[in-house]
């Protein structure tokens, strides 16, 4: 099993912007088509603007896995935030807490292979995705 990482902290906007382009650069080194780079550097943008907007801070990390002859991207967004207290609405197509479109989870969701999402109330969420090479 081969495995890389990158982690990328999110404290400010310039943070956000940083981890997507890292990450394009990081996702580089792998043979990925340029669709899927996109997909995954946009799942990466909002899912930090999430970390930022409803956590004010939180980490993102992206892996890459290979085994037995599979090989995938992982992207895993942690914050310690107040948590969705209704993860089943907050994944449906334009609802939103925060006064946005309400297109970031379930357009992660859509983007992605995989995803897993967890969150406790008052404790913060956790974003785990997977794209498939």
């Amino acid at each position: 099993m081969n495995l890389k990482s990158e982690k990328y902290f999110i404290r400010i906007e310039s943070d956000v912007m940083r981890a997507s382009l890292l990450s394009k650069k990081f996702t580089s080194n792998w043979p990925i088509s340029p669709n899927d780079q996109s997909r995954l550097m946009t799942t990466i943008s909002e899912l930090g603007h999430n970390i930022l907007k409803y956590a004010h801070s939180g980490e993102i990390t992206i892996a890459y896995h290979e085994s037995f002859g599979k090989s995938y991207f992982e992207v895993n967004a942690t914050d310690r935030g107040p948590g969705i207290s209704n993860i089943e609405l907050a994944l449906q197509n334009q609802y939103s807490t925060g006064g946005t479109l309400g297109l970031g989870l379930p357009g992660i969701k859509r983007l992605m292979d995989e995803f897993s999402i967890d969150s406790k109330l008052d404790h913060g969420t956790t974003v785990n995705v997977r794209k498939f090479l």
